[in-house]
Formats: structure tokens, sequence, C-alpha cells
């Protein structure tokens, strides 16, 4: 239906790339701290590797509460699965005496410093910031180069129908005057998972070109013959068209207005945060040192540290 053939399984890469790096952040954290915070619980255990155990609170715990009503059963298994292989891994490390190595500890502090630095943000600008109507139009006004289209954009409603037989019989009902809507969400399980029959403004650009080029055919609030691609059959009903280079409306950006708004006001309150802790800090400097000494010989001192330890 959208521009790429596969966007579903690419979408679905993405969000599984995603829930993995968070998840590896999380090994990171749990292998850090595993030895000093492991508490005798009674919840069921998943998996024993050794002496660690992922319990289902654990698991519950680790996942964010963003991903939980996201991921799926075999995003779990494979979550348990990363859970092992990492858990294995550390323990063989730990035979090897890995773990005394003062580049470890040193890595593993420093990551120390970065998660306990990233909660104290965390916790300091945890209220979300209230951005008001005024603040949004007086944003849109100063910005609207931002908003205009790059490409012609659709109002799209969609049938989608496993078979040429289905899908004339279907527009043959719809030039007998049955709302297009009804017979929509009559046919709502044809579509991918997270599809609606109601495609709200789609870009020109993000269409099959095969799709994209039999629309623009057709005028605002008529319906199209059925279009083949390798989802089935597909008919759309134009409700609406905004041309290349319009500016989008202020309802339409709303949403992304007041994200980018409050992205500014957390930089800015980081900012200001961050300015009161270093004005009371005791920071000492010695950049006179980094001026005398030549970048080539810096890296050259840590390769041979490297090379010592080893």
């Amino acid at each position: 239906m959208f521009r790429h053939k596969k966007e579903q399984s690419g979408r679905r890469m993405i969000k599984l790339k995603s829930i993995y790096y968070i998840f590896g952040c999380l090994f990171a954290i749990l292998l850090i701290f595993s030895s000093c915070t492991k508490q005798e619980n009674q919840s069921p255990i998943i998996v024993r590797v050794g002496n660690e155990t992922l319990t289902l609170s654990d698991l519950s715990r680790t996942i964010p509460r963003e991903l939980q009503d996201k991921i799926t059963r075999e995003e779990i298994q494979e979550y348990i699965s990363r859970w092992i292989n990492a858990h294995i891994l550390y323990q063989e490390g730990l035979k090897l005496g890995l773990g005394e190595k003062p580049e470890i500890k040193q890595r593993i502090h420093d990551f120390e410093i970065e998660i306990i630095g990233n909660a104290y943000l965390e916790t300091a600008l945890e209220a979300k910031p209230l951005v008001t109507d005024s603040a949004v139009f007086a944003y849109y006004e100063k910005n609207k180069d931002d908003f205009i289209r790059e490409s012609t954009e659709y109002h799209l409603q969609h049938i989608l129908l496993k078979t040429k037989k289905t899908a004339d019989s279907v527009r043959a009902v719809l030039r007998k005057g049955v709302p297009f809507d009804s017979l929509a969400r009559h046919f709502q399980y044809n579509q991918p998972k997270g599809i609606s029959w109601d495609l709200g403004y789609v870009s020109e650009a993000d269409l099959i070109p095969e799709i994209a080029k039999k629309i623009r055919a057709y005028r605002v609030g008529s319906f199209t013959r059925p279009i083949k691609t390798d989802f089935g059959y597909h008919i759309f009903k134009i409700l609406d068209k905004k041309e290349k280079g319009t500016v989008k409306t202020l309802d339409s950006v709303r949403q992304d207005i007041v994200a980018r708004i409050e992205q500014e006001i957390r930089e800015e309150k980081y900012r200001q945060l961050l300015g009161q802790i270093k004005s009371t800090a005791k920071i000492e400097t010695n950049f006179q040192l980094l001026n005398r000494i030549s970048i080539d010989s810096l890296f050259a001192r840590s390769k041979n540290n490297l090379a010592q330890s080893k």
C-alpha cells in the first residue's frame, strides 16, 4: 500500500532495533548491578544461568513501560534468549578474571556515571512542560516554512480485498450509493495490523508508485477502480487533496509543534540546571597541559597503556 512494498516488515525491523538497543543497555545495567542488588523474592523464575535468575517480576520491571503494550510474545522470547546469551558470556568473562581488569572496571564506572546522571536528569526534569495554545500559535506563525508540503497529500479512505472478483463486486455496490465508510469498516479485518480504513492525510511520496499514479487521475470525492498490489486489491476514496507547496493547517501540525516546544523547554531547563550545579561544584581544569601535548602522542599513550595491560 505504502511506498516500499516491505514497509510493514521494515517498520517491524525498526521497532525491533529500537527495542534491542534499549534491551542492550538494560543488559549492561543488570550485569553491572546484579551482584549487589539481587534480593530474595518469590516471583516465579523464567530462566536460571548459574546463580543468576530472570523472574517474571524482573521481566516486567526491565521492559520499559512505553514498550509493554507493543511488544509481542516473539520479542519477549527473543529478549530472554539474549538475556541467556549475555549472562553466559558474562560468567565466562568472570572466570577469566576480566572483571578485575582496570580498563574493564573503568568502563563499568563510566557507564555507571552515565546511568546515574541520566536518572538524576529524569528526576529533576520529570514534570511535563506546560505548552499553551498561544505558544503553539506563535510558533506556527513564526515557523510556517517548516510546515510547507513537500509533496501533494491526499485524505484517503481505503478498502482492501483479497481477490479481483470481490473487489469488482464491492465497487459495484459502491456505485449503487452504499456509503464508502460503512463498507470500509466491514472489511477492516483485511487491513494489515495497525492500519485503519481511514488513512488520514497521506503524502504522495509515501505511496507505492502504482497507487500514487492511479490516484492522481481521480477527483476529490470519487473512488478508484480496484488497484492491484502485493497486498491485494485496493479501492480508495479521495476525500481531500492538498497541493505540494501549500502550508499545513495549525490543527494538523499541533502535536508536532507541542512536541517541539516541550523539547525546547526541556533543553532550556537542562541548561539552567547544569549551570546552577556547575556554579557550586568544585571543578578544576588544566587545559594548558592538553595544549602542550599533540593529539597523536595523546592517543599513542593510550595505546601503549592498553598494550601493557594485556
